[in-house]
């Protein structure tokens, strides 16, 4: 009989996270090309309050009325394999501290740089906390870069899909990002990027020139003068072969 997991327990208790995605991961393993939707089938066999969500709550329409939504697939799969709404608070996604990302590869490479967080609302509109803090990991952007659950998705051939192409996006791996396990020179590199981001900030004048595995990109369709925190494509590649060699 299969394991039956609990909702509450999947976002609060770390080893039951883990234990999770090694059966969403074992099924895509066993199951050659699976879809979104298919993962999320056999998710909510393992999770049945994940099924009454799916059945009483999940708003197809909230995901049908725009077939150019760049941010489709990772608000997707937040909600159908966390049962939890996409938002924007700077505390974690899931209670146990990971924060929920997707991404995209193509050809055994990042296609997309990964948003870690949102940091300003405008060009020049920044919390004080990165002036105030020399350090990246005293700032409160840090608890959303510290761990992160990445489910990594086949590149479907463009950047904005309907819910029709996100559904059926095929899911190549699922895998855990710790901060912590990052080698001493890439959290040196880091720090490096971090000190040419906060002179930015200070000077008030926002460029990614120079940053190498942290940058700050404009982030959101609507208003392209948002700013967010970001992983570089080559450093995510970089970061997905570290853990898969491990």
């Amino acid at each position: 009989m299969a394991e039956i997991y609990r909702l509450l327990d999947i976002r609060n208790k770390t080893e039951v996270l883990k234990s999770y995605i090694f059966k969403l991961n074992e099924y895509r393993n066993i199951n050659l090309n699976v879809r979104m939707c298919e993962l999320s089938t056999y998710a909510r066999s393992i999770v049945p309050e994940l099924d009454t969500y799916i059945q009483e709550k999940f708003n197809v329409n909230r995901y049908t009325k725009s077939d150019k939504n760049k941010g489709i697939v990772g608000q997707l799969t937040e909600e159908i394999l966390y049962a939890q709404k996409p938002n924007s608070k700077s505390t974690s996604d899931l209670q146990c501290g990971y924060d929920v990302k997707s991404t995209h590869f193509k050809n055994g490479r990042a296609n997309d740089r990964l948003t870690l967080t949102n940091c300003a609302c405008s060009s020049y509109n920044f919390s004080e906390d990165i002036i105030n803090n020399e350090l990246f990991e005293n700032t409160i952007y840090f608890k959303k870069c510290r761990d992160i659950v990445l489910h990594i998705y086949e590149y479907p051939g463009k950047d904005k899909l309907s819910y029709d192409d996100a559904i059926n996006r095929n899911i190549m791996d699922i895998i855990f990002i710790n901060y912590n396990d990052f080698p001493d020179e890439w959290k040196i590199q880091i720090q490096k990027d971090y000190d040419i981001i906060r002179k930015c900030v200070i000077d008030k004048h926002i460029s990614q020139k120079g940053q190498k595995y942290l940058h700050i990109p404009s982030h959101g369709s609507k208003n392209r003068t948002n700013k967010a925190l970001a992983y570089t494509k080559p450093f995510l590649t970089k970061i997905y072969y570290f853990y898969k060699n491990k």
